[in-house]
């Protein structure tokens, strides 16, 4: 059993992606380097980025969401983003990029 974090961001402007993509990656470095996570993904659709992180367990997915790494990109929000928002899946497998911007779109409309 897998957990999913799939995130979506809208970047507040072509001056700010620098920045948003070094916060994005040290991140993702971050992530990758805790025991637990599985996988993390960043890929755009449109004028959205997502990420896509892969956990073995939600105590650790949330223990990360609350680490210093996490913190300082999420810090950044008023200033790099136009608009932001997550939501977590639970799955046998792994999710591909196309399913979880369809989980994402239906959890974005409610």
């Amino acid at each position: 059993m897998y957990w999913h974090s799939i995130g979506g961001i809208k970047v507040n402007g072509m001056m700010n992606l620098p920045r948003f993509f070094r916060l994005a990656f040290q991140a993702k470095k971050a992530a990758l380097g805790v025991d637990g996570c599985v996988d993390v993904q960043l890929f755009r659709r449109g004028r959205i980025f997502f990420v896509l992180s892969v956990w073995n367990d939600p105590v650790t997915m949330k223990r990360f969401a609350h680490s210093d790494a996490h913190q300082r990109f999420m810090k950044e929000e008023a200033k790099l983003f136009l608009s932001s928002h997550n939501t977590i899946r639970q799955s046998d497998a792994f999710l591909s990029q196309d399913e979880a911007v369809l989980i994402w779109n239906e959890s974005n409309k409610k």
